[in-house]
């Protein structure tokens, strides 16, 4: 399809001169249709679309299937796949149009519980990741299975056994990987990467935030709303920005639920980011940093963290700018479940043929009928889809580049970013080593 339409309205990029060369990427993640319902989806686009690879409209969906991506059934599918793909890479094809083409299979993007489950990994602390070499992969998942066939309960009481010789050879790996030599094609997305980024910046400053509120009224109250003393809980002032400010209602009620059942039995809060959240973070983060600034009994030592807080904010939305857009996987799957919720009686175990024949009519044979339905040269990126807000964006002389107004008294920046902490924080940054002045205000204040 592509080639065809590439002769009509030039989309194709041929790296390195080498036409008719496409590069595929393919990937699976969990495309839930409900609240409590789980599905998978695999999908396929080619990076010889450049920034097109983002657009739900070019992931064409390969696979549905009722189960988690971790299921036996998916790992079939995955190993079956990747006999596919040997069978069809670096091959001369030929179309029924006589287009000539070669598939080259360059990237697998995927979260860490799918890269885990196509690279025949266990769980457990990421920061013990490494490139694994492959023929180690293989000596390691035969060791592995040699202990499995001694013992009588390998993946039940004697798990333990199982993980400690894995422990013991300093790796992770527990099968032979699904997806096989094309297991070092895994990258982690880029979206997971900003969502689980922005989280840790939320709950830092929420157990800040959380430190200031009144540990009495805590025990007592039932609910958000019983913290109605201004003076006694920045609480409800911290909370009103992720609400009204930055617009992220289900993280907002997210809180209260667990405010409400969860916060005397001792759970720690917990919420999994999704790309808008993000999105908007990247947007208002200076304002949550601006509100826990006016707590008037607030330690210097919390002040440098929240400066601290303030510089990672900048430096993280600014980097997600560069790496990272809105997931055209991420939109993809919300077209897959609009699919479903736009057709009359779809019964779950018939779902995925609906999805695939609409997917098939709007993302192929429609496009086919009118090449010219869908621009592929986006002049203007709609601005909703941009990770740096707009007043920063269009270089407004009022505000910072963290998106704060600037000081009335200088126009250099915000009072934050134009603070002395802000530029010993800087400095250590730049340099490795921590300046002789903030030293001097950590011993002081800590």
């Amino acid at each position: 399809m592509y080639l065809a339409l590439h002769e009509k309205d030039p989309c194709l990029q041929w790296f390195n001169g080498e036409e008719g060369v496409l590069y595929v990427a393919v990937g699976a993640d969990g495309a839930p249709f409900d609240k409590d319902d789980t599905a998978t989806a695999y999908l396929v686009s080619f990076l010889n679309l450049l920034q097109r690879v983002q657009s739900c409209n070019d992931n064409h969906l390969l696979l549905g299937a009722n189960c988690e991506e971790d299921h036996t059934l998916m790992k079939s599918y995955t190993n079956h796949l990747r006999e596919e793909m040997e069978e069809v890479e670096g091959k001369h094809l030929t179309t029924e149009r006589g287009k000539q083409a070669v598939f080259k299979f360059e990237l697998i993007p995927s979260d860490l519980k799918s890269k885990r489950t196509t690279g025949g990994t266990i769980g457990g602390p990421e920061a013990t990741w490494q490139p694994w070499d492959y023929t180690k992969r293989l000596i390691m998942a035969e060791r592995v299975e040699k202990l499995k066939t001694k013992l009588r309960d390998p993946m039940g009481k004697q798990r333990n056994e199982v993980t400690k010789i894995i422990a013991q050879n300093k790796s992770r790996q527990e099968f032979v990987p699904p997806l096989g030599m094309y297991v070092d094609l895994l990258k982690a997305e880029p979206l997971h990467n900003t969502n689980n980024a922005w989280q840790s910046w939320f709950l830092t400053a929420l157990a800040i935030v959380m430190h200031y509120t009144h540990q009495n009224l805590l025990k007592s109250a039932t609910a958000v709303s019983d913290l109605h003393v201004p003076d006694s809980s920045p609480l409800l002032a911290f909370l009103k920005c992720p609400k009204d400010t930055l617009k992220c209602g289900r993280l907002y009620k997210a809180f209260l639920r667990w405010f409400s059942e969860k916060q005397k039995k001792g759970i720690s809060f917990s919420y999994r980011f999704t790309g808008l959240e993000s999105k908007y973070f990247c947007w208002e983060f200076g304002t949550l940093i601006q509100e826990l600034l006016k707590i008037p009994t607030l330690l210097k030592g919390h002040v440098l963290k929240l400066h601290t807080l303030s510089f990672i904010g900048v430096k993280l939305r600014d980097a997600v700018s560069i790496y990272s857009r809105v997931e055209g996987r991420e939109a993809k799957h919300v077209k897959l479940v609009k699919y479903v919720e736009n057709t009359c009686n779809a019964r779950k175990s018939l779902r995925w043929w609906t999805v695939f024949r609409h997917d098939f009519v709007c993302m192929v044979w429609l496009r086919e009928k009118d090449p010219y339905s869908i621009a592929y040269r986006c002049e203007n990126r709609n601005i909703s889809d941009s990770y740096i807000p707009k007043r920063v964006r269009d270089c407004d002389d009022r505000f910072c580049h963290c998106g704060l107004p600037k000081t009335t008294t200088a126009n250099q920046g915000c009072e934050i970013c134009t603070s002395d902490l802000m530029k010993y924080i800087k400095q250590t940054v730049a340099s490795g080593k921590i300046p002789a002045e903030l030293r001097q205000f950590h011993q002081n204040y800590s």
